[in-house]
């Protein structure tokens, strides 16, 4: 018996995983949110997007890890601010594909 597993995500599954999503301002309001990744934040909020996954741990585990294996650089944060309960949201510099469709990159 195995105590490791395997499972197969896309991007497109994390674009399904998250509700809501927005630039970064992690820098401009540092008491929203408590770091739960071993690495220092980014200096700089250009090009890092903020996106909430909600208040389920699996799944920003889950976000985390398919954003990890496909390259991007990302740190899970726990957004405290009740709207309408505290949350788990993910900075990462990847854009999702509505990003691109936003901005017309």
């Amino acid at each position: 018996m195995t105590d490791k597993f395997t499972l197969e995500f896309s991007l497109a599954d994390f674009d399904k995983m998250n509700h809501t999503s927005m630039a970064s301002f992690h820098i401009q309001q540092p008491l929203y949110f408590e770091t739960c990744s071993d690495q220092p934040l980014p200096t700089s909020e250009d090009g890092f997007i903020l996106y909430w996954v909600g208040p389920n741990d699996l799944t920003a585990i889950v976000g985390e890890k398919i954003l990890t294996a496909a390259g991007y650089e990302v740190h899970r944060l726990w957004d405290m601010v009740d709207n309408p309960e505290p949350e788990w949201c993910l900075l990462t510099d990847y854009r999702s594909s509505s990003w691109e469709q936003a901005d017309g990159s």
